[in-house]
């Protein structure tokens, strides 16, 4: 099945560059994406191929903002396929883009990786990156809280979890269950405190 997969991009690729580069600049890296976007399976040389030449075109192109939603796309696409070594790359290639334009991404990129390596079990890095993302945080002090308390329970960091999550608690304006309410309740039921944690969830 992968094989077929495989070679059936391969076709769409050769059969693509008859007419790409008849279209328009911007049309041209449309089409890219559009293809990047239909072969989510996609992984591994053939993936990374594709994913460089998009960046290389957009950076041709010779729009800011048009590169960085690029790098967005690309980024997100090596997150979900949890290709961390790539992802990181990408991030590094954003931010000073993105730190330019005040890019309403910046924030959720470093969670996003925190989240990635919480994923993967790496603790020690979702930490790391829970820290790279608090340079952010003033963009959404309440996300950076919500996120961090899940990144930190998804990866077995409790204590950590429990303080984010109380954090995020004192900026809610009404008492309801919420995301920081479930947290905290898993994390204090996955430290013993079963009791204590079923108060959080009425």
């Amino acid at each position: 099945m992968k094989t077929s997969i495989l070679y059936i991009f391969l076709l769409s690729v050769l059969y693509a560059c008859d007419s790409h580069s008849l279209l328009p600049p911007k049309q041209q890296l449309d089409q890219q994406i559009a293809q990047l976007n239909d072969y989510s399976l996609l992984s591994g040389p053939l993936n990374d191929q594709l994913c460089e030449e998009i960046e290389t075109h957009a950076q041709e192109i010779g729009n800011d903002s048009l590169l960085l939603a690029t790098r967005q796309i690309i980024y997100t696409r090596y997150c979900r396929l949890q290709d961390t070594a790539h992802a990181r790359m990408l991030l590094d290639r954003m931010k000073p883009y993105a730190i330019r334009i005040k890019d309403k991404h910046l924030l959720m990129n470093h969670l996003r990786m925190a989240f990635l390596h919480a994923q993967i079990r790496q603790p020690a890095e979702c930490e790391r990156w829970i820290n790279e993302a608090r340079k952010y945080a003033y963009i959404n002090p309440q996300n950076w809280y919500i996120t961090a308390a899940s990144a930190c329970l998804e990866c077995g960091l409790y204590p950590q979890a429990l303080i984010y999550a109380d954090s995020a608690l004192v900026n809610l304006k009404y008492k309801v269950i919420s995301s920081p309410h479930l947290v905290k309740a898993i994390a204090l039921s996955r430290t013993g405190k079963t009791a204590e944690a079923e108060e959080w969830t009425q």
